[in-house]
């Protein structure tokens, strides 16, 4: 369910230190392990408040890694 391109990065969550061509990789290992810690739960019936906020962190991870 969390799907989330460069322009999220960039535009909503405000991130800047990722450059643009290893975004995909760096967002899908972050994206990965939100999904482990959450059981896979974030799916279409999660509310909007709560994907944006694992969205977030998904972009947070993503800064770490």
């Amino acid at each position: 369910m969390l799907e989330i391109d460069y322009n999220y990065y960039t535009d909503q969550y405000g991130g800047s230190s990722i450059p643009s061509a290893s975004f995909n990789k760096e967002i899908n290992d972050a994206i990965s392990k939100v999904n482990f810690y959450t059981y896979n739960r974030i799916d279409a019936s999660t509310s909007p408040e709560y994907v944006k906020k694992a969205k977030d962190t998904a972009c947070e991870i993503a800064e770490v890694l």
